[in-house]
């Protein structure tokens, strides 16, 4: 929220500014242009830092929650014996068909198959084989199992982000439509990897 917040903020300040800018009779038209775009410019560089900065928050948690959605890998003195279990685990599954297939991903999905679900996430989708929507949907429901407050957190930031994305979207589409500069002039303002 603090991005958003700071963009919204960003937006009135430079929208104050421009006011006055205009209403500055001492102003020539040329004058009230260069200080118009100074303002602007420094509105995008204000609203580039907020969107770094959120970019920034989001790969941290992010990180740690792929921690979180980690399988546990092949390791130890069981480690060659695992991954030949998995690929077992594998050939039959890729031998099932129709029904038979259907069930054994439902009861992937819905954790009863927790030795095959290691053996899904561990091995590449393709090799097991199942599409990658499938392997996700194996993935999502075993991280619901293991850390359900992790999940329903991440949900919550996923949904933050988003808003504060639209709203810090918004924002620069205002502060663009109240100026007169260049896309490469905006760019350069925003600064490097404001918008990925």
């Amino acid at each position: 929220w603090n991005a958003a917040n700071s963009s919204r903020g960003t937006l009135s300040l430079l929208l104050k500014k421009l006011d006055a800018i205009k209403a500055d009779a001492r102003l020539s038209e040329v004058a009230q242009n260069e200080d118009s775009k100074a303002a602007t410019v420094a509105a995008l560089e204000d609203l580039g830092q907020s969107q770094r900065a959120l970019l920034s928050a989001v790969n941290r948690f992010n990180a740690e929650f792929m921690k979180l959605a980690a399988v546990t890998p092949y390791g130890g003195a069981t480690a060659a014996a695992d991954a030949v279990i998995d690929c077992e685990i594998a050939r039959h599954f890729r031998t099932l068909t129709g029904d038979d297939r259907g069930k054994f991903i439902s009861r992937m999905i819905s954790g009863e198959y927790e030795r095959e679900i290691d053996a899904a996430l561990r091995l590449p989708a393709s090799l097991f084989g199942l599409n990658e929507e499938t392997r996700i949907a194996v993935g999502n429901s075993a991280l619901q199992r293991k850390n359900p407050g992790a999940v329903a957190e991440f949900r919550e930031l996923s949904e933050g982000v988003n808003l504060a994305q639209f709203i810090m979207r918004r924002v620069y589409d205002r502060i663009v439509g109240a100026s007169a500069l260049t896309i490469q002039e905006r760019m350069q303002a925003l600064g490097k990897d404001a918008w990925q």
